[in-house]
């Protein structure tokens, strides 16, 4: 007993500290409900900034532009990950603290340059054929898989 209530204590305790190092940055949000669907898999396969390269440590947050621009998932880059099919991120429809995206809503993407301190909103979308959904709107069913090109100018 003692054992198990051990285990359950240290893979709560990871689980704490990788939920801190992906959400700490620019960006803030809850963090998802991954029990709840659907849920929403998307790859990134390249990044380009108007100014210098992606680094580690910098975030992209994907947002349910229709629901005021809310946080509905979140990826902290890791470069070398990039285009491996690693960078990769899920999109929550339920969030720990309430509603995530709204299926049929418009997504997009911010980027947050940690080295700038700043926030790059104006996104390209280019959608790979990579995966099982490739729509411009945040999909209906679970499991859906998408890869993206993202191009971020200043604005």
């Amino acid at each position: 007993m003692i054992k198990s209530n051990l285990k359950s204590l240290v893979l709560f305790a990871c689980f704490a500290i990788v939920t801190t190092n992906i959400y700490a940055g620019a960006f803030t949000w809850s963090g998802g409900d991954g029990t709840t669907a659907p849920l929403w898999r998307v790859f990134l396969n390249s990044v380009t900034l108007p100014v210098g390269q992606a680094e580690d440590g910098d975030q992209i947050a994907i947002v349910d532009v229709d629901n005021g621009n809310k946080i509905v998932g979140l990826y902290k880059v890791k470069v070398v990950d990039l285009g491996t099919g690693k960078g990769t991120t899920l999109v929550f429809s339920t969030l720990q603290k309430g509603e995530g995206y709204t299926p049929g809503n418009t997504y997009s993407f911010q980027y947050w340059d940690a080295s700038k301190k700043k926030t790059y909103t104006n996104c390209t979308i280019e959608i790979v054929d990579f995966g099982t959904y490739n729509e411009t709107t945040f999909p209906d069913e679970d499991s859906e898989q998408s890869a993206f090109d993202l191009t971020f100018s200043k604005k």
